[in-house]
Formats: structure tokens, sequence, C-alpha cells
């Protein structure tokens, strides 16, 4: 490898990547490239000088220091190549100092939009051309890596397997888009730091619900096994106040762990090695998020791009190389070690947040964040708990659940549920529900037992079947008979009418052309004789079968 046959100087932390999968035979060079993130030529040309090099053992290689390591790989390399900083190039550019700019992006984790807009304003107060957005972006990713990986120490801390976890968030925001368009979200990550096996998801905002959402999801993905303690940081979602050692945590997301039988160790202010492990992971998400975001602009639920998400930092991160070792994984260390070692809980509770005291109206109705909700009539002037958890509220009564629905906020309606109501409202509202379905239909034929309505009801649901889109319309005819086979006196004329009207065009089984059949048929009959002796006015009427049945009316004189 030199200057002529590869002008890209590699980072070493690449070149040791690529050595210690290559020199192994542990993977092939395709997938080789895909972890080191280059091209399958420039594989080839890395073993291919290791191997000019004489150098077998991988271990060679991760001995050598980064300065010793580039003379062997880049041996022909020559210092013209890199360029003083803050000076103008022979093509009238500005050649800025990457490694400067790329330790106060880290430092103030800064944008790379902002750091190259200032840096085009920078060339112009030079009067010079600045370099294109790309090489821009390449030289100073280049950079940032080398001083990612440059940093080869780090805190000594003794973990015990399967005793701590450290939860944090992502400072950087990434969009994702959603059936509801596009969110801004940030990462929860929370990471074992005696194995560093981390887990991670989206959150749509930096809250003590939306950890404690995550935190849940997490002990289900490791198996219902939760540790003793918690590390955080200072955010006011898990701390309200930090001076010294006296430590006020967040009421609700104490209670929440505390019902997981956890202890919570805030982190000292301004101290994030206390807690590197979740620093250190954190920036790895944000490294794939960023590398990955072609993945989430598809069209997901939230939930769907977590658990994408999560696929690939158990594929890139949980299952790649963890500190030069390619058989010992993060993976690996959490299910041998971590996992036996954690306590096994039996349940995994729901967040409920602090509560929000109300007192019950007599319309044992509550309004809550838009939205209404029912309670049991029982509790009426007395007051309730509610709780609000990311998909229910909860409604409770000196601690006893007493109702829980699900959560639908700001849409104005209302969750009403039967059993709540008292029998009387119960009975007024059974007497108002009528028919839902073509089930219901049938069984209120059978029950008034009538069979030329039975009849009507299936041939007209059948005909509604045949033409798409009538389903609907056929049902709402069917229960217009039926309530007008109700409320008449004459019941077996409707029946008549019902039997005859099938034998017309399809067209006339509706309620108005029975109605008017009925009104028909009941001006051909003759006028009623009326007993004045006992002011009783008899009715004479054929049914469908060509019988006369009677009915009585009492009439004034």
């Amino acid at each position: 490898m030199n200057e002529n046959s590869d002008k890209r100087q590699l980072p070493c932390s690449t070149i040791r990547l690529i050595c210690s999968l290559g020199l192994t035979h542990m993977a092939s060079i395709r997938r080789i490239a895909r972890k080191a993130e280059v091209a399958t030529n420039t594989v080839r040309k890395v073993l291919s000088r290791a191997a000019d090099l004489g150098v077998k053992d991988p271990a060679v290689i991760n001995a050598m220091n980064d300065h010793v390591l580039l003379e062997k790989f880049y041996p022909d390399l020559k210092p013209s190549l890199n360029a003083k900083p803050n000076t103008i190039n022979r093509n009238s550019r500005f050649n800025p100092d990457f490694k400067e700019i790329g330790k106060v992006m880290l430092e103030k984790h800064q944008e790379l939009k902002d750091v190259f807009d200032e840096y085009v304003s920078i060339a112009a107060s030079y009067g010079a051309l600045p370099f294109s957005k790309v090489y821009f972006y390449k030289r100073l990713q280049r950079e940032i890596d080398e001083l990612i990986t440059a940093d080869d120490f780090y805190f000594a801390q003794d973990f015990k397997y399967g005793e701590e976890v450290e939860i944090d968030f992502s400072g950087d925001p990434f969009k994702v888009i959603t059936h509801n368009g596009v969110m801004t979200c940030n990462c929860c990550v929370v990471v074992w730091p005696a194995s560093y096996y981390m887990y991670a998801e989206f959150v749509t905002s930096q809250c003590t619900a939306e950890s404690c959402r995550v935190f849940g999801n997490a002990i289900r993905h490791w198996k219902n096994r939760a540790p003793l303690f918690c590390v955080c940081d200072n955010t006011k979602a898990w701390v309200t106040s930090h001076v010294g050692k006296d430590v006020v945590l967040n009421p609700a997301f104490e209670k929440y762990m505390a019902s997981l039988g956890i202890c919570i160790d805030a982190a000292p202010p301004y101290h994030p090695q206390a807690k590197s492990a979740v620093e250190y992971s954190v920036n790895l998400t944000e490294k794939l998020c960023r590398k990955y975001r072609t993945d989430f602009t598809q069209v997901k639920t939230l939930v769907e791009h977590s658990q994408h998400l999560m696929e690939l930092v158990e594929k890139e991160i949980n299952e790649g190389p963890f500190r030069k070792s390619i058989d010992k994984t993060r993976s690996y260390l959490f299910h041998n070690y971590e996992l036996p070692a954690a306590r096994v809980i039996t349940t995994i509770p729901e967040f409920e947040g602090n509560a929000i005291i109300k007192t019950v109206p007599r319309s044992y109705l509550l309004t809550i964040e838009g939205h209404t909700y029912s309670v049991d009539y029982r509790y009426i002037k007395k007051q309730v708990e509610v709780y609000l958890t990311n998909d229910y509220v909860i409604i409770k009564h000196e601690g006893v659940e007493i109702a829980r629905h699900l959560r639908k906020d700001h849409d104005g309606g209302s969750t009403i549920l039967m059993e709540h109501r008292p029998e009387a409202h119960q009975k007024i509202l059974s007497d108002k529900e009528y028919i839902p379905d073509e089930k219901a239909l049938f069984e209120k034929c059978k029950n008034l037992g009538d069979e030329n309505l039975y009849r009507f009801c299936v041939s007209r649901i059948e005909l509604g079947k045949a033409r798409n889109g009538s389903a609907f319309n056929a049902l709402r005819s069917c229960k217009g008979v039926i309530s007008f086979y109700e409320k008449c006196a004459h019941k077996n004329l409707v029946s008549e009418c019902c039997a005859k009207v099938l034998q017309l065009d399809p067209k006339t089984w509706n309620t108005p052309f029975i109605k008017s059949m009925y009104v028909q048929r009941t001006n051909e009959l003759p006028p009623m004789p009326v007993n004045r002796e006992i002011g009783i006015q008899i009715s004479l009427f054929g049914d469908a079968n060509g019988d006369k049945s009677y009915t009585h009316q009492y009439v004034k004189d």
C-alpha cells in the first residue's frame, strides 16, 4: 500500500479491525468490508500489505502504536499530502485545522451542517474558496474517528455482573417517518457496564414516562432480568435537584424503579466518566442511526422503527467485536455471565406517573386530556386518583383500581363502559341499542316468530351482499321493516306485505314500499262493524294464508 495504490489513508482502527478478522480467517472478504465500512479491494490491499510484512498474527498489528502502524502500511506517504492547517492551497481553497474542528465538534456536540457553514464563512474571510461539502465531511469524519480511537484508555471501574445498569438519552435528535408524519425523536439507551450489552429505543421526548416505558421493554428483552442499581444522569426526567451530596429524585421515576426493586444512583453533575459505559454506548447508537438514517425514512409505526433500531444494535454492536476480541462479544458476555447473575422478576409494572386527584360528578364521567372516561356510578362524589400511562388511563380509589381505559387524548370523544352505569340507565340504553349486526337481526326475527318477516330479512341481506357496498343499507332496511312490524297493531298485514314484496322487483324491497302496500291493503278493507251495546269495534282482516283474524278496539259513542 503506497501513495499511488491507495490515496486514502485508512484510520489505524480500521487497519487493526481488517487484520483481526482477515488474518484469523474468521470472516470472508465481503463480510470484513461490511464490518469495516470499506471496499472489498481495500480489504485485499490491507491483507496483502500484512502478508508482505510477514505478519500472520493480528496480535502483532494490535501491539503497534499508530505511528509505527502507519509507517508499515504507508511507507511512501509523503508529508506534502498533509497540508498545513489554516492555509490556502494551490487551488485557492482554504484548508482548515480539521483535527481542531473535530475536537470542538465532539466537545460541543455540534452538527456537521453548522460546522460546515462556519467553515464557509471563515474561508470567505480569508478570500479563499471552500472545499466541497462532501470532501469536507469525509476529511472531518476521518479526524473524528481518529480522535475517538486515539484515546485508547478508559476509566477503570469494577462492575459485578448482573448488578448495575446505566441509562441516558442521546443528545442528537433523529427524524423518523411514521403514519402520522415526520417525528423528531431521541434515543434512550440502557447498558450493563460489566458486559457493555446495550438496549436502545426511540423516544418522542426526554420525559419520565418514555424512559420508564423503555426500561420496562428492556427488562422484557432481557428475559425478565433486572439489576439492583441504576445509574442515571441528572436530567429532570430522573432527578429533581442534585447539589453536592443532596439528591432529590423524580418521585414518579423513583416510585417506578422501587416497584422493580431497583435503587437509583444519580451520577455526579459534570462527571460523565461516572457513567462512561452508557456515554460510550450513546455515541455508538448515534453513529448507527446516522449510518442507517435512510432505513428510518420508510413509513412505519414508532414501535416498528424502535424494533429495527434494536435489530441494528444487536447486529452491529452487541454481536460485533468488543475490546479487540471477536469471540468475547457483548452478547456473549451478557448471555453467559450477566443474565445468570441478574435478578429474575415475575411482573413488570406499568408506569403510572403522578396521580391527578378528581371528584366523580353525578354523570360518573371524568374528562382527562380532552377525552371523557367513565367511572363506576357507585363512586359519585368520591375522590379518585387518575394515573396516565403511555397507553392507558388508570383510575383508582384509595389505592384500588376501579377503572381502566385505553388512552385517547384531545379527540373530544368519550369512552363509557356499560357496567359503570346504574341498572336503570343500562335498561334505557339496552332498549335503544337496536340490532347491531346480521346475527342480531336474524335472532330478532326468530324471536318475533314471523316466518315471512324472517324470509324478507334473509333475502334482503343476501341481495345486499351480492351488490358490493350495499350490506349496510340492507341491514338498515331490515331494521326499518322490523321496527314498523313491532309498532304496527296489525302485524299479520305487515307479514303479508313482506311475503308479497319478495315476488316483485328487488328495487321494491325496502321499508317505504312495504308501508305503502300496508296502507293500500288497509284501505281495501270494508268498514268495521260497531257493537254499540258493548262499545267494541270488531276488525276483520285476512292473514297471509287467507284466513281471517279478529282484533278488538274500544270506541266511544
